[in-house]
């Protein structure tokens, strides 16, 4: 049965604090003026490995926008290994960057590093508020996927078998890719999870051929393997 993959966020808190009618509509005009993004949109990596986010505050408004903050947490079996700004005044322990005033135009760019401790896939938030305004929040997927590891090959002519360990609980299937000489990588097969070989018949005597191997989860490509290069 396939393990349901476990969720994990990466969110932004805030508190607004007590305001009157016509303050609350001046601060959700202000923070409909700036812009986020998280890039990528989507990532993937081992357990283990440190991933990077690119978190983007544009003022699109005609006025400064004051008092700004970035706050990152997550939950879920991950952890926020730093977050870094060379915009922010100060990055906290808790990785809350305050980013402070941000002039008609003006970006801010907090990177954001995440360490999954376990495999899954993760729903990312990040959100960026304004002193005594809601917040705005954007988001990101990642899943934290083990690739497959020790590819082996052995020449049967006339066709070439390959082998990997795995130890993900989360792959659906593999990706087989293989390169002529110095070409690019295809992928030559698509294999369900239970394997952990792959016979290719279409290679040709008299060539050298290169293969690595990939995990995949619910479409969501691992690190690859090890390369090998085999000569018929």
């Amino acid at each position: 049965m396939r393990r349901r993959l476990r969720a994990l966020v990466l969110t932004v808190v805030a508190v607004t604090g007590a305001m009157g009618s016509g303050q609350r509509a001046r601060a959700a005009a202000a923070i409909d003026d700036l812009g986020l993004t998280i890039t990528p949109r989507s990532a993937s990596g081992a357990v283990g490995s440190e991933i990077s986010y690119t978190v983007t505050v544009t003022n699109r408004g005609a006025g400064v926008r004051n008092g700004l903050t970035v706050r990152p947490t997550v939950s879920g079996l991950a952890t926020v290994v730093s977050a870094t700004s060379e915009h922010a005044s100060f990055c906290g322990h808790d990785a809350s960057c305050v980013v402070g005033d941000l002039a008609p135009g003006a970006r801010a760019i907090v990177t954001v590093t995440v360490r999954p401790d376990a495999e899954g896939r993760a729903a990312l938030r990040a959100t960026v508020t304004q002193t005594r305004s809601r917040a705005l929040a954007a988001s990101s997927t990642l899943v934290a996927i083990n690739p497959p590891v020790n590819l082996v090959a052995t020449a049967l002519r006339p066709h070439v078998v390959l082998g990997w360990n795995t130890t993900s609980r989360v792959a659906t299937g593999f990706e087989v890719e293989r390169a002529l000489g110095d070409a690019e990588f295809r992928r030559v097969a698509t294999i369900p999870r239970q394997a952990t070989s792959y016979s290719d018949r279409s290679a040709r005597s008299g060539r050298a051929y290169r293969y690595r191997v990939r995990a995949m989860a619910t479409g969501v490509p691992s690190a690859y393997s090890n390369e090998l290069t085999v000569t018929m």
